[in-house]
Order: C-alpha cells, then sequence, then structure tokens
C-alpha cells in the first residue's frame, strides 16, 4: 500500500510530493519530497506505528496525520492518539493543539463477532482529503 500526492507546497511553481506508505506489520510512513536543481531533498520523514498514515487538509492546510498506538493491552485495544503535522511553509511541523484521541467503538462483524474499532469522528479540527494517485503511477 504506498499513496503519492503532488502539489506545490512552497509556491515556487513546482510540485513536492508527498508519500504515504506501509512498513511492517502494523506501521506505516510518510515523506515529503522537492526537487532542487535535479536532487531530491526531504521535506519530512516520519513513522507511525499503526498503518493508518494519512496526508489531508486542515484548515485549508496540507497536513500530514500519523497515528500511534501505546499497544495496552495489545493492538487491538490500544489507547490510539493522531498527530498532526501542518506545513508551515518550509516543512512538516507537529502541531500538538490539533493531535487527536481517538475513541474507541465496538462494532458487530457480519458473523456476529465483536470488534474494537478506533473512530476518528470527533476529531477536531476537521479533515479534508487530498487526491492521491498509487506510487506505480508516479
Amino acid at each position: 500500500m504506498c499513496a503519492a500526492s503532488l502539489l506545490d507546497l512552497d509556491g515556487d511553481g513546482s510540485q513536492e510530493a508527498v508519500f504515504t506508505f506501509a512498513a511492517g506489520s502494523h506501521g506505516s510512513q510518510a515523506r515529503a519530497i522537492q526537487w532542487k536543481r535535479g536532487k531530491s531533498v526531504v521535506l519530512f520523514a516520519g513513522g507511525s506505528s499503526t498503518p493508518n498514515t494519512d496526508f489531508v487538509r486542515v484548515r485549508g492546510v496540507p497536513t500530514i496525520v500519523l497515528e500511534r498506538s501505546d499497544y495496552e493491552p495489545d493492538y487491538v485495544a490500544g489507547k490510539r492518539t493522531q498527530q498532526l503535522y501542518p506545513w508551515n511553509g518550509i516543512t512538516f511541523a507537529h502541531a500538538p493543539t490539533d493531535d487527536c484521541l481517538l475513541e474507541d467503538r465496538s462494532v458487530t462483524g457480519q458473523d456476529g463477532s465483536s470488534l474494537l474499532e478506533a473512530s476518528d469522528a470527533h476529531c477536531q479540527p476537521s479533515r479534508e482529503p487530498i487526491p492521491t494517485v498509487g506510487c506505480a503511477e508516479f
């Protein structure tokens, strides 16, 4: 699983790329890259302990979302927090005031089993999707 978004983050007329991708069994990563004189420059590199890294707009600003889990008592029931990294004109910088503790809710599967699922529906400010393509298309 890998998604790429292309957009002009710094307003210089050239597009930067933001990649989100799976890493390991439960993790995910985000990378933001720009090209200067034909060389790639990493603007952001960060990882998450869940597979739910995302790239969205918050208040109209491109924002990387890294979801962390404390894995207590285990992966499914662990407390999860989303950490937001909005674009500040130079890089993606952590904005702790916008972090969100996910709410747990019980979901019944089609086979009648009970699952615990984390929901970000209450998280504020709201998030708007940014279009992506598969990394293979990039």
